[in-house]
């Protein structure tokens, strides 16, 4: 679960107001879904929108079983030659 963990904090950390809709997907792993979204819930009450699902059959046979992921509007991001 520190992993989990680790990528609800990320979430907490960089997502934006307004808050628009969170979604978590997952390969095989709802039960750790469900527990990312109870967790950015308790961490922050103001996000209500959320849709878990499943990831597609082209991802899910490159990832393999029990991966996650979140998508989320969060701060800008800027990356340049120099980083």
């Amino acid at each position: 679960k520190a992993s989990l963990d680790e990528l609800v904090d990320t979430v907490i950390s960089r997502i934006s107001k307004p808050y628009g809709m969170v979604v978590i997907e997952h390969a095989d792993c709802l039960r750790d879904a469900n527990y990312i979204k109870e967790q950015i819930q308790a961490k922050n009450p103001e996000i209500k929108d959320f849709n878990i699902s499943s990831v597609g059959p082209i991802i899910g046979a490159t990832t393999g079983p029990d991966t996650i992921a979140v998508d989320f509007y969060g701060e800008k991001v800027t990356i340049s030659s120099g980083e």
